[in-house]
C-alpha cells in the first residue's frame, strides 16, 4: 500500500496540539488520539478538519457567569500553509478553500498529516471567510437560523471540500471515515462521482456515531439545504438518503451511505440500534493515546519496570507487580503539581492530604454537572473535613442550561466552601486537562444513562492511577460489571431519577470511597494498580487494530 493509498479521517474537530484551538471537546480529542496512534503504527491515514482560527472560545468567569472570549491563534512554526486550493459552491457563489498542514512524525519514517481547511482567504467574501473562524458557533450573537446556516456551510467545506482537497493533493483514498455526522456531506460528493451507485459509494465510507442526545444528530431544513447547495447535487437523492420530517438528518445520511457503522462503547451501540433498528451497528470502545495522557511521573515508573511500554502497552497488564510505595509516590507528585497550580492561579491553598475529587468535562444537561450538589446538607455531612472538589468545563455559547449550571456550581461552591472546599477552574481544554485528570484522587463522571457515548476522561485516569467513580454508562458499564470495587465504584442506573442517582453517589462516597482512602491505603493502591493494568486495553493501539480489521478492511 503506497502512502497515498490511505484512510481519510474526517472530523469537525481534531485535538492534536494544545497550541492549536482546533478542538472543542472529547470528539476532537479522540480524533487527535486516533491520528497520533496511526502514526505510531505507521498506518496510512490522513486527517481532515477545519482550521478554526479562533477556536471554540476561551472561557472567563465573571460574576459567576461564563464569558466567551475569542482570540485568533497563529502558533509559530506549528502549521505549514499549502498552496493548493479547491472550491465549493455555497449559495450559488464559489468559495475558495485552502489548508494548513500539521505533521505528526514518529521516529525517522512514520508520518501522518492533518489538513486544516481554511476559507479565511482574500478571494472569499467576508461572510465566507468566517466559515473557518470558530468551532460549532459563529462567534457572535445570532438567530437560530443564522447559527444553523453557518453550521451547514462549515459542513459543506469539511465534507465536500475535504474530498476535493485530498483529490487535489493526489491522494488515493481507499476509505473515508466519518467521525460523527458533521462530515456526512462527503458522501454526496463521492456518490455524485459514482453516478449515484449506492453500493459503490457505501464501500468508500465508514461512520462512527457518538452521543445519542438530539444535539448530536444535526438536522437542517430542506429549504436551507437547497438555498446553500443550490443545484450542486440532486435534491431528490439527498432526500432519499437523509430525509427526516422534511429535514436533512446528517446522521441518517452518514448511516445510509456507509458500509460500516459503529458506536464507541457497547452500551452506546445498543442505544444507537434502538434509534436506527435497520442498521447492524457494531461497537469499538474508545481508547486514549497513552503517550499524550500519561504523566511524567508514571511514564518514568513504567520506563523502569516495563521498558517499551509505549510501543507495547499490553505490558501494563502486569501493573500489579509495581511497588506500592512507588505508585503512591508517582501519584502524589501529580497531586502536588495540580494543587500548586490551584494555589498559583486561584490563590487557594488546598489540603495535600485530603481526598480530592475532580469533575472535568463539557457542561451539558445529560452530564448532570450539578448532581453532587443535589442535597447540599448531606454532601456537607459526609464530606466535611474529608473531601475537596475541583470542577471544570465549558458550556456551548447557545446552551442556556449549561451556562446556568456554571452559575449554580459557583453559588453552591460558595455555600459549602467552609465544609467542602470547591474550586471551579476556568477555560478547560487540552492545555490543562492532563494536569487536572492526573492530579485528583478520584475522577467523577455523572452522565444520565444511556446518553454518554464512551467517557474517555476516565480512560485517561487509568494510566495515572486515578480511581473512577461513575454512573453506569459508556465504557464504565461494560468494564465495571466485572471489576467494580477493583478499579472504582459505580452508581446511578438507567431510568433512575436524578435524585436517586445523587443518593447513590453519596452512598458510594460515604461507604466506599472515603473509608478506603483514609483507612485502607494498601487497598487504595491496589485499586490504582488494577486501573493501570486496564490501560493495557484502553489504548489507541488496541482501538486502531479494531478499526483496521473491521471498519477499514
Amino acid at each position: 500500500m503506497s502512502y497515498k493509498d490511505s484512510i481519510a479521517y474526517l472530523s469537525m474537530e481534531i485535538g492534536v496540539d494544545a497550541r492549536l484551538p482546533t478542538c472543542c471537546g472529547g470528539l476532537g480529542v479522540l480524533a487527535g488520539d486516533i491520528i497520533k496512534g496511526s502514526a505510531e503504527l505507521n498506518f496510512p491515514l490522513v486527517g481532515v478538519s477545519l482550521r478554526h482560527h479562533k477556536g471554540y472560545f476561551e472561557q472567563e468567569i465573571v460574576n459567576y457567569q461564563q464569558k466567551e472570549v475569542l482570540k485568533r491563534s497563529n502558533p509559530f512554526g506549528v502549521l505549514r500553509k499549502r498552496e493548493e486550493k479547491v472550491k465549493v459552491q455555497i449559495e450559488g457563489r464559489d468559495v475558495i478553500i485552502g489548508a494548513e498542514e500539521y505533521v505528526i512524525k514518529i521516529g525517522n519514517s512514520n508520518k501522518v498529516l492533518i489538513y486544516f481547511l481554511d476559507t479565511r482567504l482574500s478571494e472569499n467574501a467576508a461572510e465566507d471567510r468566517e466559515i473557518s473562524e470558530t468551532c460549532y458557533w459563529i462567534g457572535k450573537s445570532t438567530t437560530y437560523n443564522e447559527h444553523q446556516s453557518h453550521r451547514f456551510k462549515q459542513e459543506v467545506v469539511l465534507g465536500i471540500g475535504g474530498v476535493r482537497f485530498l483529490e487535489k493533493l493526489g491522494y488515493n483514498i481507499r476509505k473515508y471515515h466519518m467521525n460523527e455526522g458533521h462530515t456526512a456531506l462527503a458522501t454526496l460528493e463521492i456518490a455524485d462521482k459514482n453516478n449515484w451507485d449506492e453500493e459503490k459509494t457505501k464501500k468508500k465510507f465508514s461512520f462512527t456515531t457518538h452521543t445519542l442526545v438530539p444535539a448530536g444528530h444535526e438536522i437542517f431544513p430542506f429549504d436551507m439545504v437547497e438555498s446553500i447547495l443550490k443545484d450542486s447535487f440532486p435534491l431528490d437523492k439527498i432526500k432519499k438518503y437523509g430525509e427526516q420530517a422534511n429535514c436533512l438528518n446528517m446522521t441518517k445520511l452518514a448511516m445510509s451511505l456507509s458500509d460500516y457503522q459503529n458506536g464507541v462503547s457497547k452500551k452506546n451501540a445498543e442505544a444507537a440500534r434502538e434509534i436506527f433498528p435497520n442498521k447492524n451497528i457494531d461497537y469499538i470502545t474508545n481508547a486514549v493515546h497513552l503517550g499524550t495522557w500519561t504523566s511524567g511521573s508514571f511514564k518514568g515508573l513504567f520506563d523502569r519496570y516495563f521498558p517499551g511500554w509505549e510501543e507495547n502497552p499490553e505490558k501494563l497488564i502486569d501493573a500489579m507487580s509495581l511497588p506500592n510505595e512507588e505508585v503512591w509516590k508517582a501519584h502524589l507528585e501529580n497531586k502536588n503539581i495540580l494543587l500548586d497550580f490551584i494555589e498559583d492561579d486561584y490563590g487557594i491553598d488546598l489540603d495535600r492530604n485530603k481526598l480530592t475529587l475532580g469533575w472535568f468535562r463539557r457542561i451539558a444537561e445529560y452530564k448532570r454537572p450539578t448532581l453532587i450538589f443535589t442535597e447540599r446538607e448531606r454532601l456537607k455531612l459526609i464530606g466535611s473535613g474529608k473531601i475537596q472538589i475541583l470542577m471544570a468545563g465549558k458550556a456551548h455559547p447557545r446552551d442556556g442550561y449549561g451556562k446556568e449550571a456554571i452559575t449554580q456550581i459557583h453559588k453552591e461552591s460558595q455555600i459549602i466552601n467552609g465544609a467542602v472546599p470547591t474550586v471551579f477552574i476556568e477555560n478547560y481544554g487540552m492545555a490543562i486537562s492532563p494536569t487536572l485528570i492526573a492530579g485528583v484522587d478520584v475522577l467523577l463522571n455523572t452522565p444520565r444513562p444511556p446518553n454518554e457515548a464512551s467517557g474517555t476522561s476516565g480512560m485517561k485516569a487509568l494510566s495515572n492511577g486515578v480511581i473512577n467513580v461513575s454512573s453506569w454508562d459508556g465504557w464504565i458499564d461494560e468494564e465495571f460489571k466485572t471489576k467494580e470495587g477493583a478499579i472504582g465504584w459505580a452508581f446511578g442506573y438507567q431510568h433512575e431519577a436524578d435524585v436517586q442517582a445523587a443518593h447513590g453517589l453519596y452512598n458510594v462516597l460515604e461507604q466506599k470511597v472515603i473509608p478506603t482512602f483514609y483507612n485502607n491505603r494498601e487497598r487504595w493502591i491496589e485499586m490504582q494498580k488494577h486501573s493501570i493494568s486496564l490501560a493495557s486495553y484502553y489504548n489507541t493501539k488496541r482501538m486502531l487494530s479494531e478499526y483496521i480489521e473491521r471498519a477499514w478492511k
